[in-house]
């Protein structure tokens, strides 16, 4: 009779011990510093610099594709501009523009409709950008 309680004692202490672990690995998944979702994965951005600092691209394209989202193009203009925008090129509802101004922080979202592009989110710096950006130091010009 002992041996038999026993073997249930352990029967039900291994399934205690499985379902403790496998909660606490599916919560760690879910906290992951590097994961992102299958959306961001397929969101294909560019950069476009207007905020008079040259590698302030460098370090947003970090950031984004940390992120997980598919950094196509990165352009510099000579033009500087006050504020950082995002540019919906592809949904008429904003959804790409939406899901990168969430990670970004960023509510400035603008609509410019072209299917044609490879790119379905721009994301247009300004003197502003680093507000946007986390860990980027802030005294550097």
């Amino acid at each position: 009779m002992q041996k038999v309680l026993k073997y249930i004692f352990y029967v039900i202490l291994t399934f205690a011990v499985g379902l403790f672990v496998y909660f606490k690995l599916k919560h760690l998944k879910k906290q992951s510093l590097f994961s992102f979702s299958k959306k961001e994965k397929f969101i294909k951005v560019e950069v476009i610099n207007c905020a008079g600092i040259s590698k302030a691209d460098r370090e947003v394209v970090e950031f984004l594709r940390l992120k997980g989202f598919d950094v196509m193009k990165v352009v510099r203009l000579n033009k500087k501009i006050k504020k950082t925008y995002i540019v919906e090129r592809y949904d008429i509802n904003r959804e790409n523009a939406k899901i990168v101004a969430k990670v970004l922080n960023c509510p400035n979202i603008e609509e410019e409709i072209d299917r044609d592009r490879i790119v379905k989110v721009s994301i247009v710096l300004g003197e502003d950008y680093k507000k946007y950006i986390p860990n980027v130091n802030k005294e550097e010009k």
